[in-house]
Parts: structure tokens; C-alpha cells; sequence
């Protein structure tokens, strides 16, 4: 059995719905990436096992200096137990994605196993807390689930 993957929450588009005309993240929107992640096609969809990082729930636009440096010291605590994992996935906003990718790669010099953003370029939720099929963050969550288990090589990454 393949290594469980940890998926940290930064929050984003990946993790939100649209209420009166605003994007705002959504308590449910981590557990629903993970049971559509369930629910398709993929060939790990009813194997592989995930362990739930930290969430940080905040939209991507608002990043500060002060939440890269509350990021980079979760990372700086979280590495001596990234052996127990097969790689981590990190669900992000599309509009500092870059940057966070930047960061990182840097920060996770020379890591043994992949990292991977994933992203999504519309809310998952809608209004009323279904599901919106547009948004592409359960197919990018995918493809990166695939990706690690298929045995992408150490670094940082990003899907989309």
C-alpha cells in the first residue's frame, strides 16, 4: 500500500464558495475536494489514504508577509516528518500560487518527496453548497494525487 499523501489548506478558490457576489472560503469545501476526489474516475480514487495538514483559510489575495512566515514555519515543523508520507499537496488560491511555489522551492531545497500546489480557477461550492462542475480544483486535486503516486520525483510542483 502506497504511503499516505498530506494535504495542507491554504485556502483560495479551491476552498470557497461565492455568497452575495463575494468569494468566501467555506468550512466544507476540504471535505468535499476529498469525497470528490473519491468519487471519480481516478485509479487511486478508493486507495489512497490522506492525512489532513494544517488549514489556513485565507484567500490568496490576502497573503501578507506574516502568513508566508506562519506557511514557512509549519513547513520548518513539519519536515522532519515528511518520511512518513509518499508527498504532500498543498490547495491554494490561483492568485499567489506563483509566489508560494517560489517560496517553496527554496525553503524545500533538495526535498525527497514531491510537493504539489494544486489550485482552481472558480470557487468549488456554490452558492448553496453544491458542487460547481465548472471549477477545475477536483480535477487538478487529481492529478496530483496520480502524479505522486505514480512516482513524481522529489521537489515542488505545480497542476493546473
Amino acid at each position: 500500500m502506497n504511503k499516505k499523501i498530506l494535504v495542507i489548506y491554504m485556502g483560495g478558490t479551491i476552498g470557497t464558495t461565492i455568497e452575495h457576489h463575494q468569494m468566501t472560503p467555506h468550512p466544507t469545501a476540504n471535505r468535499v475536494l476529498l469525497a470528490e476526489f473519491r468519487a471519480g474516475d481516478s485509479a487511486f480514487a478508493k486507495t489512497a489514504e490522506f492525512e489532513q495538514g494544517r488549514s489556513f483559510g485565507i484567500l490568496s489575495e490576502n497573503m501578507t508577509i506574516d502568513h508566508y512566515n506562519q506557511m514557512a514555519q509549519e513547513w520548518l515543523r513539519l519536515l522532519p516528518t515528511l518520511h512518513r508520507y509518499q508527498g504532500v499537496i498543498v490547495a491554494h488560491g490561483t492568485d499567489t500560487l506563483a509566489y508560494t511555489a517560489a517560496l517553496l522551492a527554496v525553503l524545500l531545497q533538495g526535498i525527497s518527496l514531491p510537493v504539489v500546489l494544486v489550485s482552481s480557477h472558480s470557487p468549488l461550492l456554490n452558492a448553496d453548497g453544491s458542487v460547481n462542475q465548472n471549477a477545475n480544483g477536483v480535477a487538478n486535486f487529481t492529478a496530483a494525487v496520480e502524479l505522486i503516486y505514480g512516482g513524481l520525483a522529489g521537489g515542488v510542483y505545480a497542476t493546473y
